[in-house]
């Protein structure tokens, strides 16, 4: 499933290029009020602006509508228009859309090189995505830190038998989901760094942990 709710897009599609949309419409394949820059080095060079883009599906083409092209060369400067033209841009409609049920699937070498790609198109969705990288190292820390929280609970005898114990548990383990989805939720929202946000919760449990250790009977 995709989803894209953005408006003032910007990306880059390549060295040197860059691409402006207003609101793109994933639905219907338009966006609009698109332009199209391409530099030469820190000098902007060629300048596209254009009404509206459509992504033709039988061609697998973008058809460019109602645009006009300024050339920049130096004192000179030219400018081209049109009704209509079709051409290929390095990026797709999906490409627009964020990728909603599909981050997880993919393998941690794949997700890397997706963040790459987008971070070099500037995407929004970052953060998100780096919250999925970050938690598949942290999760296998925090399996063994809950692990050594239940060891430490089940040599404590309490009064009332093993079954406070075992609450005592589940409640540490659903408070630590919690506290994982509250910060991750933090860091997509920028409010804090995707990699502190996914460790927080590891720290705050690794201290949990030690302190239950050494109150265990030994």
């Amino acid at each position: 499933m995709y989803n894209n709710n953005d408006r003032n897009i910007h990306r880059q599609t390549a060295p040197g290029e860059f691409i402006y949309m207003q609101s793109y419409v994933a639905s219907s394949n338009v966006g609009y009020k698109f332009s199209w820059e391409k530099f030469d080095g820190k000098e902007l060079k060629e300048k596209l602006m254009s009404d509206y883009i459509v992504w033709d599906s039988v061609k697998t083409k973008w058809t460019i509508n109602n645009y006009y092209i300024r050339y920049f060369n130096g004192d000179v400067d030219s400018v081209v228009s049109g009704r209509r033209m079709d051409t290929t841009l390095a990026i797709l409609p999906k490409d627009f859309n964020q990728r909603l049920n599909q981050i997880e699937t993919l393998t941690s070498p794949e997700l890397h090189d997706y963040i790459d790609e987008q971070k070099m198109r500037g995407s929004s969705n970052i953060e998100a995505l780096l919250v999925e990288s970050y938690k598949r190292i942290a999760f296998p820390f925090a399996c063994f830190i809950l692990t050594i929280i239940g060891v430490t609970l089940s040599c404590k005898k309490v009064r009332g038998g093993i079954g406070i114990n075992l609450g005592v548990g589940l409640a540490l383990s659903f408070s630590y989901i919690l506290f994982m989805q509250v910060f991750t939720e933090f860091a997509k929202g920028s409010s804090l760094p995707p990699l502190l946000a996914v460790w927080i919760p590891n720290i705050i449990y690794s201290i949990i942990g030690v302190v239950l250790y050494f109150k265990a009977p030994k």
